[in-house]
């Protein structure tokens, strides 16, 4: 999974998603019982190198992104 944003509220998060949308960027909004907030992802990979290649593809859109464990 490769994190592309994280919001303070649910319609901040809606918002992201929207906007990721509009660049080509699937986004799914998710919570953590031991984090405020939540946080914006793309895809789920099984294999770390397709994790690796979906980073690039969203860093080369001019969105910071990394991959969460």
């Amino acid at each position: 999974t490769v994190q592309v944003a994280r919001c303070s509220d649910e319609k901040s998060a809606r918002a992201r998603i929207a906007d990721f949308l509009k660049q080509g960027i699937a986004g799914r909004a998710l919570t953590f019982p031991d984090r405020s907030g939540l946080v914006v992802v793309t895809g789920e990979f099984a294999r770390y190198p397709d994790a690796v290649r979906e980073r690039e593809r969203v860093k080369a859109l001019g969105v910071d992104a990394f991959i969460m464990p």
